[in-house]
């Protein structure tokens, strides 16, 4: 927003998306630095660092790194991996908008210990989570192939007719997601695995509830099974949902947090579970849909990841919230026990 009115006479622009009037303002000093003022926040003059400092909540140093690294400033410390992009001219029987994709056969140790500390092949297979060599985007005259590196793995959610491309160690945080296909208006991520859980133990119930059937007794107090799975949990992504399963347990998630979940999905997972529990990030996005579930659907449980996990950095500087941060800084026996 701030780089669409650099050029204009008013330097005015919105920061905040329900905003009916633009709060900050950019000034430009003689010496040609640029700052921004949030006269709806503090309205203290901020240069670029500062104001990276607090979007990503860093200290001084790691914002210089950060900076210095995105913008391939000599010096810069912070590492950034990059996958390998090609471009070549569209082959006659491509056309705009398709996508092509080239997998490995199988993950590599690495590659499964950045999806989470537990997760295997199997969790990947259990959600079409595949291993990508190189995807290649088609646009109006050429092909543009984006090819895994060591340092740069690239996954792929392979659904057939569409696609979400996972990109872990993408430098913006806002492309490590990109959908191709035909991507549906709502999708319940890891019900197809828990309808298959919930056949296998109804079979298995009833092929119990035959062998333990005394025809000497009344039919009706024969004992009566309950093939419904323990527990399912709500997650807030893929991320939490693989490293979920990697505990044994059966998660679904939504292509977004802010997803709401509806009364019919609810009916839907009281078929297949005993117990409904949703586990939400530890940021204010997380708490407030936490809240709203709870108070839309009364029976619901609430799990809250624990305080301390915020005095912890992810990769990026920032305090870590979700339940795949959780598990890769207290992965014990001991700590874990709560799952």
């Amino acid at each position: 927003n701030a780089h669409a009115v650099v050029t204009k006479l008013s330097k005015q622009f919105k920061i905040r998306g329900n905003e009916k009037t633009a709060s900050a303002s950019l000034k430009q000093l003689p010496s040609g630095i640029w700052l921004v003022t949030d006269f709806g926040g503090d309205a203290v003059p901020r240069n670029g660092i500062t104001v990276c400092m607090i979007e990503e909540n860093i200290s001084y140093a790691e914002a210089c790194a950060l900076l210095g690294a995105k913008y391939r400033i000599e010096g810069a410390k912070m590492q950034v991996h990059m996958p390998i992009i090609e471009k070549r001219p569209l082959k006659p029987e491509e056309k705009k908008g398709d996508y092509f994709f080239e997998y490995h056969k199988n993950f590599t140790h690495d590659q499964l210990a950045m999806l989470g500390p537990r997760v295997n092949e199997v969790h990947c297979k259990d959600y079409n989570l595949k291993n990508c060599k190189s995807f290649t985007y088609c646009k109006d005259n050429e092909a543009i192939v984006t090819t895994a590196t060591d340092d740069y793995p690239i996954f792929v959610f392979d659904f057939d007719d569409w696609q979400k491309i996972y990109q872990p160690n993408s430098f913006e945080k806002q492309f490590r997601f990109r959908y191709a296909g035909k991507k549906p208006a709502r999708h319940m991520w890891g019900i197809d695995v828990i309808k298959k859980e919930f056949a296998r133990l109804k079979k298995y119930q009833e092929e119990q509830q035959f062998e333990d059937y005394d025809e000497e007794e009344d039919s009706k107090k024969k004992k009566k099974y309950d093939p419904r799975l323990d527990r399912i949990f709500i997650a807030s992504g893929g991320s939490d949902g693989i490293n979920l399963r990697s505990f044994e347990h059966y998660p679904i998630w939504f292509n977004s947090e802010s997803e709401q979940l509806t009364f019919d999905d609810y009916k839907q997972l009281k078929i297949y579970a005993k117990e409904i529990i949703y586990l939400g990030d530890l940021d204010s996005t997380g708490m407030k849909q936490a809240v709203n579930l709870g108070l839309q659907f009364l029976d619901i449980k609430l799990l809250w990841l624990p305080e301390k996990l915020k005095l912890y950095k992810d990769k990026r500087g920032n305090p870590c919230k979700d339940f795949k941060d959780y598990v890769e800084k207290f992965n014990s026996e001991k700590s874990m026990s709560f799952i």
